[in-house]
């Protein structure tokens, strides 16, 4: 039987989208930093750089990495001014069929949320899109470690069995794997690709949960 759904947040619960990237342009130049696209771009490859080298995430640690990366002299306290700006980066329309479901699902199990980004800012993106209120708990990872590392998913798994929990969320090497490694089935947001398991079902969009749960 479940009791609780763990969901991912970015393009799971709110969608990215492309004006989100001027926010950070616009960091970048409150920064004294040159915003055009070429430094976009390599802010983008920094960016992973440093998510395929760290288990946890680290404000001052990693503004240090992007200015050793980038070659520029990108202050130490970059990561806050960006993830406070990055606080509105949500739609500008409510989602209402997602508020609805949220309803819905919040009245039957416990809801989480696991976010490969820091905390305070994740929280806050909820909570401006008006749908924090529905989630116990939001794992992120400058606190636990990242995705697919287990932390995150185990300690959910001390108040639940593993057949008591059912994970959502748009990517397969972090969010499907990162469940089916432990044995949970997961809900795989796609629209493109054509992976099946038994051990997941392939949704095209968060609201289809209803039919399901």
């Amino acid at each position: 039987m479940i009791k609780a759904i763990v969901f991912d947040l970015d393009n799971t619960l709110i969608p990215w989208l492309e004006q989100f990237d001027q926010i950070t342009k616009d960091s970048l130049k409150q920064c004294n930093l040159p915003n055009d696209d070429n430094t976009f771009h390599n802010f983008q490859n920094a960016m992973k750089s440093y998510e395929s080298t760290h288990i946890r995430f680290k404000k001052v640690e990693m503004s240090k990495y992007f200015a050793e990366y980038m070659k520029l002299p990108v202050p130490d306290d970059f990561l806050d001014i960006w993830t406070t700006n990055l606080y509105d980066a949500i739609p500008d329309q409510l989602n209402e069929d997602l508020i609805s479901l949220l309803e819905y699902l919040s009245k039957k199990y416990k809801l989480f949320v696991t976010t490969n980004w820091f905390t305070d800012q994740q929280v806050a993106r909820l909570d401006n899109y008006g749908i924090l209120k529905y989630f116990e708990k939001v794992y992120g990872c400058d606190i636990y470690d990242r995705k697919p590392y287990s932390e995150m998913m185990e300690l959910i798994l001390k108040d639940y069995d593993f057949k008591e929990i059912v994970y959502v969320g748009d990517s397969y090497p972090i969010d499907v794997k990162f469940a089916m490694n432990l044995n949970i089935f997961a809900y795989y947001i796609t629209k493109t690709d054509k992976k099946r398991s038994v051990k997941f079902k392939v949704i095209s969009d968060v609201c289809e949960l209803r039919k399901y749960l």
